[in-house]
């Protein structure tokens, strides 16, 4: 390891409180254990655009940071310019930007894995709850989709799409309802858009008292800690956030300790899927009756 005596090293993200970042978080401070490193947490959660530009130019105007990993926010280019006119090395997690150091899982194949499963489970009325479109994640998780319906020759209803604006749990309560809306609702829906948004697509269904598998199977991406507590459990993607906060720590050293050896480095983690007890096969019609929880 580097020796960074007295050095400070940036972690930017939306809150350390979120559920995926705590995951990321806990292979960081794995990897820096036994380090003399100051950690410098910077968290973007509710600033606007504006604030947000002059929190970082802020932050490095009073900050010598040996290095600076960021996660679960979004840096403009214009951004990531900064920070490297400043020479500060830079790696990001979960998030593609072209010239730096990054690290993600598999999205397509992630969403391939899942999409697969339910079509396995005789589905072929899936619904699609996507991310916002400006994100590389979203388009790649979509392609995934798409590439297992192609397998099983299935032409795909755009009435059975919807991309949120955030990942945000509302957001895919609001997603499920107009799923749930159209002339034929799907049979399953795969909320590609992430654990959180899918536990928006479990609320409304519970709102609707629609019993879950048994009217409609669900299933999630990212495998966060919640997922395993919420009945039924919720079968999911699991990303290996842990490790690819570790792997974000240990190149940001390299990159620290060697800042001109190589280009750019980006690490491609295998995706798995987590089976739960959400997804099943499709109602028939006989049992739809049968799949409705009875309430007050």
């Amino acid at each position: 390891m580097p020796a960074m005596i007295g050095s400070s090293i940036g972690i930017l993200t939306s809150s350390m409180s979120s559920y995926f970042v705590k995951r990321v978080s806990t292979g960081m401070f794995r990897a820096l254990q036994g380090a003399d490193i100051e950690i410098k947490v910077m968290e973007m959660q509710g600033k606007t655009d504006p604030e947000f530009y002059d929190f970082i130019e802020n932050a490095l105007a009073k900050e010598k940071f040996a290095g600076l990993v960021y996660g679960h926010v979004r840096l403009s280019a214009n951004q990531l310019g900064r920070l490297r006119s400043k020479a500060i090395p830079v790696v990001s997690v979960a998030s593609r930007m072209e010239g730096i150091d990054w690290v993600a899982v598999d999205e397509a194949k992630g969403a391939l894995l899942a999409t697969r499963y339910l079509l396995e489970k005789g589905h072929r009325r899936i619904g699609l709850i996507s991310g916002p479109v400006q994100a590389v994640e979203s388009r790649l998780r979509e392609d995934g989709f798409n590439q297992a319906l192609e397998e099983y020759g299935i032409r795909h209803g755009r009435e059975l799409e919807v991309s949120l604006l955030n990942f945000s749990k509302e957001e895919g309560r609001k997603a499920a309802n107009l799923l749930l809306d159209t002339a034929q609702p799907p049979t399953a829906i795969f909320c590609a858009a992430g654990d959180l948004a899918a536990m928006g697509v479990l609320a409304a269904l519970q709102e609707r008292r629609l019993a879950v598998p048994a009217y409609i199977s669900v299933l999630g991406f990212d495998n966060l800690e919640f997922t395993q507590f919420v009945q039924p459990k919720l079968t999911t993607v699991n990303q290996p956030l842990e490790d690819m906060g570790y792997w974000a720590v240990k190149r940001l050293f390299s990159q620290i300790k060697n800042p001109y050896s190589t280009p750019s480095v980006n690490h491609v983690m295998e995706p798995e899927l987590v089976l739960r007890g959400s997804v099943s096969g499709p109602r028939s019609a006989t049992a739809d009756t049968e799949a409705i929880v009875p309430g007050a």
